[in-house]
C-alpha cells in the first residue's frame, strides 16, 4: 500500500510539472490549436485558453466556485471521490506540457462544453477539465484531478 501512496504523489506531482509552462513557449494561435485539435473550438475559446493558462488571477476569476470534481481515493487504487475545491486552496494551473510525448492532451466540444482531456501514455492517468460560458464568459466549470480512471 505504501509504493502505491509513493506512486500517486509521484504521478501527482508529474500532473503539475506536466501543466507548467516553458520560458519558450508561446500561447498557441487560433490556427495552431485548430489545426491540432480536430474538434471544433469556438473562437473565443482560444483566447480564453491561453489567458487562464498564463495569468493567474484571471484563472481565480474564471472559475465557478466552489468548484466541483474528483479526486482519486488514496484508500483504493482505481477509484476516485468526489471533491470541491475554493478558490483558497486552488493550485493554479499552467500550460500543458507534453513532457516528451509521456503525456498527451485532447479537446471536445460538445454544445458549447468544452472538456480537455489530459493522459499518460497508458491512458490509465487521467486530468480532465471541463469549460463552459457563464455570464457569457468562458470559466472552468468542472476539475478532475490526474489519478486513474475517467
Amino acid at each position: 500500500m505504501k509504493i502505491h501512496s509513493i506512486l500517486f504523489l509521484a504521478l501527482a506531482l508529474l500532473s503539475v510539472i506536466s501543466c507548467k509552462l516553458k520560458p519558450n513557449q508561446e500561447s498557441l494561435s487560433e490556427e495552431e490549436i485548430s489545426e491540432y485539435y480536430s474538434d471544433d473550438l469556438p473562437e473565443d475559446f482560444v483566447d480564453f485558453y491561453n489567458l487562464f493558462s498564463s495569468d493567474s488571477v484571471y484563472q481565480i476569476q474564471h472559475i465557478v466556485w466552489p468548484l466541483s470534481g474528483k479526486i482519486s481515493d488514496r484508500d483504493s487504487l482505481g477509484l476516485t471521490k468526489d471533491t470541491v475545491w475554493t478558490a483558497e486552496a486552488w493550485p493554479i494551473h499552467h500550460r500543458f506540457d507534453s513532457m516528451d510525448n509521456s503525456y498527451s492532451q485532447a479537446f471536445t466540444n460538445f454544445n458549447n462544453i468544452i472538456t480537455e482531456k489530459i493522459s499518460d501514455a497508458s491512458g490509465f492517468y487521467t486530468m480532465m477539465r471541463r469549460f463552459g460560458k457563464v455570464g457569457g464568459e468562458w470559466n472552468l466549470i468542472y476539475y478532475k484531478a490526474m489519478g486513474p480512471g475517467e
